[in-house]
């Protein structure tokens, strides 16, 4: 599972350096790097959580119902029914203090476990701060340049 996941990232890293290249038979001028990206760092996060110790505490449960809240929350966003915001803030919330307790919790933490700690928090905190209007956009894509950035010093450590 971990080699086809790597694998599947490095080509969607390729895919996305082809489409940032000058050339114009191949390139069409950036538009899906974001998209690209975003995928392998899902993949990345996947692969990070699959062989973790966080699917083995009894976080993970409530976890997993947070992240449900967090796709009805998507819904309720699309439909533009009330209570959406609501329903994208409490479970990012919930999602980085049960990774916070966790991290807490572990008795050997090493640099990695750091690492992973800010990569949830980076990742966790903008995005409903950004909802409720309490950081513009400006600092929103500072926000997610940083958490890149973070995400993927975390992953190539954990691959070394």
């Amino acid at each position: 599972m971990n080699k086809i996941l790597i694998v599947a990232i490095g080509l969607l890293l390729l895919m996305e350096l082809v489409d940032f290249l000058p050339l114009p038979a191949i390139s069409s001028g950036g538009a899906y790097a974001i998209i690209l990206i975003a995928i392998a760092e899902i993949m990345g996060m996947i692969m990070m959580l699959v062989n973790g110790t966080f699917t083995d505490t009894r976080y993970y449960t409530i976890a997993k119902g947070a992240i449900a809240l967090v796709l009805l929350g998507a819904a309720f966003k699309i439909l533009h029914y009330p209570g959406a915001d609501q329903l994208l803030i409490i479970p990012f919330a919930i999602l980085c203090v049960l990774y916070i307790i966790h991290f807490f919790g572990k008795k050997d933490k090493n640099h990695l476990d750091v690492l992973k700690l800010l990569t949830v928090s980076s990742f966790f905190i903008p995005a409903p701060l950004f909802v409720v209007h309490l950081i513009s956009e400006e600092t929103i894509d500072v926000l997610i340049t940083i958490s890149h950035v973070i995400f993927w010093i975390t992953f190539i450590d954990f691959l070394s």
